[in-house]
């Protein structure tokens, strides 16, 4: 007589898989970041989970974040709101995902479903369809756009848009 018994795979690797949770959680966090005593960036989220004991450590901002940036606090120089983040802390790089909204001093308002914020090239960017709104019309990026990090000079790809000119 002979016995075999068969193992499936996927209920081998469910029981053997490691389960990474979060290292901390916060619900309703602000966090200030300063840089020789002043105020230079505001970060709101209503929900952060942080894994740190990972390969590479990053947070998930899974409810959103609101982030205003100051050139001298209380001004706020600019804002970004996002309805998801990521942060990767070994890179310095933020993922802002679904409904993202940003804008400058100058009123400029940016509209995109993905952007990246390269904090170590103080850049921002993104490969989305994008849309800035100015005081003299609505521009479109098919192919999304580059700026720094302050949205103050930006570049939109594959650009297309209505702008007025003021005659004089």
């Amino acid at each position: 007589m002979f016995f075999s018994c068969e193992n499936d795979i996927k209920q081998i690797n469910a029981i053997t898989e490691r389960k990474i949770f979060p290292t901390q959680t916060a619900k309703n966090l602000t966090v200030l970041r300063s840089d020789s005593g002043m105020i230079i960036a505001r970060i709101h989220a209503d929900e952060i989970k942080v894994y740190s004991d990972v390969e590479d450590p990053y947070t998930i901002f899974p409810k959103g974040l609101k982030v205003e940036t100051y050139d001298n606090f209380p001004k706020v120089e600019s804002s970004m709101f996002a309805e998801y983040a990521i942060y990767y802390d070994k890179k310095g790089l933020w993922i802002a995902r679904s409904n993202v909204k940003a804008q400058n001093a100058k009123g400029e308002k940016l509209n995109t479903e993905e952007l990246y914020w390269d904090e170590k090239n103080k850049t921002i960017y993104s490969n989305k369809f994008s849309k800035i709104t100015t005081e003299d019309g609505v521009l479109y990026g098919k192919n999304g756009f580059t700026a720094d990090q302050n949205f103050t000079k930006w570049k939109l790809l594959n650009t297309e848009g209505t702008v007025n000119v003021k005659d004089e």
